[in-house]
């Protein structure tokens, strides 16, 4: 017992009666206490060995299990670097085509041959003139020269020249922009456009080199048997395609050269014959040309022959430009309501070409880069470019 004093504690102590009470209790209760025996201290003991030998057996398998889980962490650690330094020694060989392209849809959707062997086989044809040609800024370049007349062309090219090719036809066939084309081929951007530019001319040279105009015994031979009954002087199917492309004007404003961009319209005409094979394509004018103008200047007018049958649309007037050379016109659609049934057979045929000429226009669009708005980079290729889908178009299949 304590007393505080103005601050101070006092202890107070306790009587010695009092004190003696509560270790006699004491005393008490440790009498009374049970006493553990020898055989039951054993047991207990024994069971406190076994449960601490547990114990460090279980942590002993739980590092062990940690050190075979880390063993097996790092051998996969050192399998993974193993694979690595692997696959950078490796090199991929061959035509990007071959790994790009693994099925005839793949070929067909990136390039617009209809299966591998038919593309392969078109390469093989253009190949050996191709392994001659050089990139076309680089002949205009030589071509400058004073001494052109002396230099010869040594073409070297960056991509291999199958490689080169299926780069314009993803350009051509799939609309690939130049920057995806450039990291897809591993080149600058400046080297997809020299190479689309290259290929474009390379191809325009070649395929237009072929004669596809079809003389009247071939027409008739290839002709289906419905349209040879009752069109048989028909020599071929006349549409008009049409596509966008930009074009760069350079202006001065404020002492500063600006390039400015506008989008225009050309217009082509395309000659169809029955069989659906292109016969005829002009080069590109200017939308605001009429169409019975765009059928004089595009020069079918001199490869009819008299008693040929043309078929156009309606909005061809062009009567007397093919009376002229003896040949008729026969326009779409043609009226059969005077009831005659043989009438309306023709009607009828005629009607199946108009469709086949519209088939054949939506393949030519079926290419990409024409279905949308060439860029001004390729302004000065477009005839080209228009020229060698229509080639192109033949080769790929009905």
């Amino acid at each position: 017992m304590s007393v505080c004093w103005y601050g101070a504690r006092v202890h107070k102590a306790r009587p010695a009666r009092k004190r003696a009470s509560e270790s006699a209790s004491r005393q008490d209760s440790q009498n009374k206490r049970p006493r553990i025996g020898a055989e039951s201290l054993d047991t207990y003991d024994a069971a406190v060995n076994n449960d601490a030998d547990k114990r460090t057996e279980d942590a002993d398998e739980g590092i062990g299990v940690q050190a075979d889980e880390q063993c097996e962490l790092n051998g996969a650690l050192e399998r993974i670097q193993q694979l690595k330094q692997t696959i950078s020694k490796l090199s991929l060989t061959g035509p990007l085509s071959k790994r790009w392209c693994l099925s005839d849809e793949d070929f067909k959707y990136f390039t617009r041959f209809p299966s591998k062997d038919v593309f392969y086989v078109f390469w093989a044809s253009v190949e050996p003139s191709a392994s001659m040609s050089a990139y076309w800024s680089e002949a205009n370049r030589i071509a400058a020269l004073p001494e052109a007349a002396n230099l010869e062309l040594t073409p070297e090219h960056e991509l291999p020249l199958i490689d080169e090719f299926f780069m314009f036809c993803l350009h051509l066939s799939a609309g690939m922009k130049d920057r995806v084309l450039a990291g897809m081929f591993g080149v600058s951007r400046l080297r997809v456009i020299q190479t689309i530019v290259t290929w474009s001319n390379y191809l325009y040279l070649v395929l237009g080199s072929v004669r596809i105009w079809m003389t009247r015994a071939q027409v008739r031979k290839t002709m289906a048997p419905i349209i040879r009954q009752y069109c048989l002087c028909t020599r071929v199917i006349l549409a008009c395609a049409e596509l966008r492309c930009e074009i760069g004007e350079m202006k001065t404003s404020s002492e500063t050269l600006l390039c400015k961009r506008k989008c225009v319209t050309y217009k082509a005409l395309v000659g169809i014959a029955p069989c659906g094979f292109i016969t005829f394509v002009s080069k590109l004018f200017s939308d605001s040309i009429s169409n019975d103008e765009l059928t004089r200047l595009s020069g079918i007018l001199k490869l009819l022959e008299p008693g040929d049958e043309v078929i156009a649309p309606k909005n061809f007037c062009i009567d007397n430009l093919l009376k002229n050379v003896g040949a008729k016109l026969v326009a779409f659609p043609v009226s059969s309501e005077d009831g005659i049934s043989s009438n309306q057979r023709r009607a009828r045929s005629v009607a199946r070409l108009h469709a086949l000429v519209e088939y054949v226009i939506k393949r030519i669009k079926g290419n990409k880069l024409l279905d949308s708005t060439i860029p001004y980079t390729l302004a000065g290729t477009v005839n080209q470019i228009w020229s060698c889908c229509c080639f192109m178009a033949n080769y790929r299949g009905q």
